[in-house]
């Protein structure tokens, strides 16, 4: 059969999506019931078993289910069970502080054991004073690898709102803690590697935001590591109005940037480009850790790697197939990323482009190529058009995700993606360029120039489109079964009308991706 991680992966994705919303392993349980009696009348039907898209996607099912339960029954519920009032921790730092909300106090994830040697399952999100009182003095001063030492409670993260505690769940954070007694801080003087890249991540923030005014410094940090932290309530709030906070999510946008401008510059010098795989394999594995391993980074890293190998084998890679591979990969290692937010809408997002939006502009692009003689024209009607497509197709395919989780969607985004995606690869190679060459006098001066106009252009063009009038509409979360609806409606309207048009199998009709 074609395409059976595709089959497989994707299956597996939007049967955990679907079951994350229901609480407790019963639904997931039975539903892995029906899919094994689903898989076992598929193989044992002749025609079925030879097509071989039943059993695959059964498979997926009852794989999905199997890890939702897994993941409730040996991460969620023993760590719940550490629930207690107060007790002495020793806690193992995994990033930097950030600021919480109200700007009040410090979280700090890590590693959490109790003074008798019992370790905490999954992580601990820890709440420390962001100014110095008796139990907490060191909040501002930890690093990734410090071991911070104190007595506190160990408490159940998000409450009674089920939106709050999926989004803390997503990331395996189930506890939360602060400091009442005796805390301390001891320094990690041999960090691990891994910390080590997470103290030059920071490095690299600390020298931007040196360099640029605040509003640039906040955005270039977004765009090159994916870390919003950063960025004022207003700033964010624009480009989430505008339609564009997509290009603060480190994705395959700019995993591509990367791969193909190194690739362009390798085949500059040299057309070994089995070698060339083999190096951006390493580069991709460093964008990835510098962004923090975040679900949309690892997806598109996953993608990239399965292309690069490719690179490597002398083989022509699968766009479904690829997306599928890297969700089911995913999905066995970190269970809990089928309930992130970001996670579902670069899957979503992906599998929009690949299905919907990139078989509507070679159509296009045919259109033009025969109507428009003039070559730089017709190149710019191109890319413009498939801007427009691609937006349309993913606003349309994330819909739902997009109501459920932040209760509005952007009326301006095509608009919006036309003015700013441009200057995104402009964007995002100055900056990494400027962190690599800012220590040389002059170029360092002309690239930090560079990047001040670039960012303040995407910044002007999102502020301009967010105070647009209706540039965003609010709606209830309760309409995000209504966008479900309209977007299966569209779904299914497009692959009627290319199965009709092409009378091909479903999964072959796609073998121009």
């Amino acid at each position: 059969m074609t395409r059976p991680f595709a089959v497989c992966g994707l299956t597996l994705f939007f049967v955990m999506l679907a079951l994350s919303f229901l609480p407790g392993v019963r639904y997931a349980a039975a539903a892995g019931a029906v899919f094994f009696v689903l898989l076992v009348c598929g193989l044992l039907h002749r025609k079925s078993r030879k097509a071989g898209y039943l059993p695959f996607a059964c498979c997926g099912a009852l794989l999905g289910c199997l890890l939702l339960i897994a993941f409730c029954t040996l991460q969620q519920q023993p760590a719940l069970s550490f629930v207690r009032t107060r007790d002495v921790l020793v806690c193992e730092a995994r990033d930097y502080p950030r600021p919480n909300s109200r700007g009040n106090r410090l979280l700090v994830t890590a590693k959490v054991t109790l003074e008798d040697g019992t370790r905490v399952p999954g992580c601990v999100q820890l709440s420390l004073p962001r100014h110095e009182t008796d139990a907490c003095n060191f909040a501002s001063d930890v690093e990734p690898g410090d071991t911070i030492r104190f007595t506190g409670p160990l408490y159940a993260l998000g409450g009674d709102n089920a939106s709050v505690v999926r989004s803390f769940q997503s990331r395996s954070l189930f506890l939360g803690s602060y400091p009442v007694l005796n805390g301390s801080l001891q320094k990690n003087a041999r960090p691990s590697p891994y910390m080590r890249l997470l103290r030059l991540r920071k490095d690299m923030i600390r020298t931007l935001q040196r360099s640029f005014l605040p509003d640039q410094a906040s955005l270039l940090t977004a765009v090159l590591f994916g870390d919003k932290s950063q960025m004022s309530d207003a700033l964010y709030d624009a480009f989430r109005r505008a339609g564009a906070a997509h290009i603060m999510a480190v994705s395959g946008m700019h995993l591509s940037a990367w791969v193909f401008f190194l690739l362009w510059l390798w085949k500059k010098r040299t057309r070994n480009l089995q070698t060339a795989g083999g190096v951006l394999l390493l580069v991709v594995l460093a964008v990835m850790a510098l962004a923090g391993f975040s679900g949309s980074v690892l997806r598109a890293g996953l993608m990239m790697g399965v292309y690069l190998v490719g690179l490597l084998l002398r083989r022509r890679p699968d766009g479904l197939n690829s997306l599928g591979f890297a969700a089911l990969v995913i999905l066995c290692v970190r269970p809990g990323f089928c309930m992130h937010v970001g996670f579902i809408l670069s899957v979503l997002s992906t599998l929009a482009i690949l299905t919907f939006a990139l078989p509507i502009t070679q159509q296009i692009d045919r259109v033009i190529t025969r109507r428009v003689r003039t070559q730089p024209l017709d190149r710019w009607l191109s890319a413009a058009a498939a801007s427009v497509c691609i937006s349309v197709c993913v606003t349309v395919v994330t819909l739902p995700v997009q109501i459920a989780s932040f209760g509005a969607v952007s009326l301006v985004t095509v608009l919006t993606n036309l003015l700013l995606l441009p200057f995104l690869l402009p964007l995002l190679l100055l900056g990494g360029l400027f962190l690599l060459l800012h220590a040389v006098p002059v170029l360092g001066t002309v690239l930090r120039f560079l990047c001040e106009g670039v960012a303040r252009y995407c910044i002007r063009i999102a502020k301009t489109m967010a105070a647009l009038p209706y540039a965003s509409l609010t709606l209830p979360k309760s309409a995000a079964v209504w966008a479900a609806v309209l977007t299966a409606a569209f779904c299914l309207a497009f692959l009627a009308l290319r199965l009709k048009k092409r009378r091909l199998d479903l999964f072959e009709d796609f073998s121009i991706i």
